[in-house]
């Protein structure tokens, strides 16, 4: 088993605010890897395959089980299949059995069928806004600018709703673009983000890199509208053990925290990264702060 991440900044009630959820995942690992890097509680999100979610209800029922058995450790959020006519009535019956959020995967680009902002995916958000639930999405404006227009659209639609837009507002398929995220931000009040990288690390750290202090910069500014999460796939993988989780997730942590740092799931794992080194006040905002006010716990 690898040693325990030390962190330079003793933070204790980590939540993991972006994480996916599949039939049969070892939830015994992901519960251990908790455990040694100190994350609380996680939000777990159902997804299915593309192109239309296909399976997610199924993964949703089991997800939702999960949650009753395990409260103080899972946020179960709900998911749909934003074209499906009875999409309302599949969310409906998700809340009803305790889902606390919504997951729209309609915005990614393996997902994506226009338009995003149809008229079954409103009323499920008219539901949303009076739940007062969070609603997290993928877009990408570089990847999907017509998919960004019309979530733009959505957020203006619903200014009651807290929505997360996940990746530094993007999915990072063809890179990050600060600038469109910091007009986002700035524009809408309700509007958060998160800074996860998911199975695309390699992607990810490769655009981190480009330019680091303007990362730091950007997640300064924006320390009070930025949450974290790992958005890893639990799935019936074997890899996805104990061990494998803890090291996945230290690359964030370290990411984060750390002034230079190595990493086994980038191109290169000789490699010296530059990290963020973000002050302990910030971490506890990113780590624990903003997503219990959005969650509401």
């Amino acid at each position: 088993m690898p040693t325990p991440l030390k962190r330079e900044s003793k933070i204790s009630g980590i939540i993991d605010s972006h994480e996916h959820y599949r039939k049969g995942g070892n939830i015994s690992a992901f519960f251990s890897a908790m455990k040694v890097l100190k994350i609380s509680k996680v939000v777990f999100v159902p997804t299915g395959s593309p192109p239309n979610n296909r399976g997610y209800k199924g993964h949703m029922a089991e997800l939702l089980k999960l949650q009753k058995k395990f409260p103080d450790k899972i946020i179960a959020f709900c998911t749909i299949n934003e074209k499906d006519p009875q999409a309302f009535e599949v969310f409906e019956n998700c809340i009803k059995k305790g889902g606390q959020g919504l997951k729209l995967i309609g915005g990614h680009p393996q997902f994506y069928r226009p338009p995003l902002n149809s008229p079954c995916l409103y009323k499920v958000l008219d539901r949303v806004q009076k739940y007062q639930l969070p609603v997290l999405i993928h877009v990408s404006p570089i990847t999907l600018p017509r998919a960004a227009r019309e979530f733009e659209k959505i957020i203006r639609k619903y200014p009651k709703i807290t929505f997360i837009w996940a990746h530094f507002c993007s999915c990072i398929y063809q890179g990050i673009n600060l600038e469109k995220a910091q007009y986002y931000l700035d524009r809408y009040p309700n509007l958060y983000t998160d800074i996860s990288m998911g199975g695309g690390i390699k992607r990810y750290f490769k655009y981190l890199q480009i330019n680091p202090k303007k990362i730091r910069d950007f997640v300064i500014r924006y320390q009070d509208k930025i949450l974290w999460g790992a958005d890893l796939i639990l799935d019936t993988k074997e890899y996805k053990n104990q061990d494998w989780l803890v090291e996945r997730i230290s690359c964030d942590f370290k990411l984060h925290q750390k002034k230079f740092f190595k990493c086994k799931f980038v191109r290169d794992p000789k490699l010296l990264i530059n990290g963020l080194f973000l002050p302990k006040k910030i971490l506890k905002k990113i780590y624990v702060i903003n997503p219990k006010k959005i969650l509401r716990i």
